[in-house]
């Protein structure tokens, strides 16, 4: 799973704040001697699309925190793989999210949308990305969902 996935990150020094090599012999940019950014696009590919709110959760997690590290190093090829991971992030915008009647792991579309907003802003290299989108998003025409009334 994702949060799996997160934990092999992080104890291959793949946690935010990482700025040297994830273990001992390790170049600078990698991940378990994966290189970084490699490393983040097969993650964001498998688990691109996930829908269930506690796999979300554990990838955008996940997302975040390689993101910081991809940004921390300036790893090689980063540059190039953040239009993918925003693309991959703004298919969440908005989020759609109501929590099951009688659901047990108090999962909310604010959690949710926390987890988002704190995987865009693990590389200021998504701004230039997200405000375009936002414009084109908050011009639309207004929604009418009654979740979205809510917000």
């Amino acid at each position: 799973t994702a949060e799996h996935a997160a934990t092999a990150a992080r104890s291959k020094g793949g946690g935010e704040g990482g700025g040297e090599g994830g273990g001992k012999g390790e170049e600078v940019g990698s991940i378990g001697g994966v290189p970084a950014v490699r490393f983040l696009l097969g993650c964001l590919r498998a688990f691109d699309g996930e829908k269930d709110p506690r796999n979300l959760l554990s990838f955008l997690q996940l997302l975040r925190t390689l993101c910081a590290r991809c940004e921390a190093v300036a790893a090689a090829g980063w540059s190039e793989a953040v239009g993918e991971v925003f693309d991959s992030l703004s298919y969440y915008f908005p989020i759609s999210f109501t929590p099951p009647p009688g659901d047990s792991h108090g999962i909310t579309r604010a959690h949710l949308l926390t987890s988002l907003i704190r995987t865009l802003r693990a590389s200021p290299r998504f701004a230039p990305l997200a405000l375009p989108f936002l414009f084109e998003h908050l011009s639309a025409p207004p929604l009418t969902d009654a979740a979205d009334e809510e917000d």
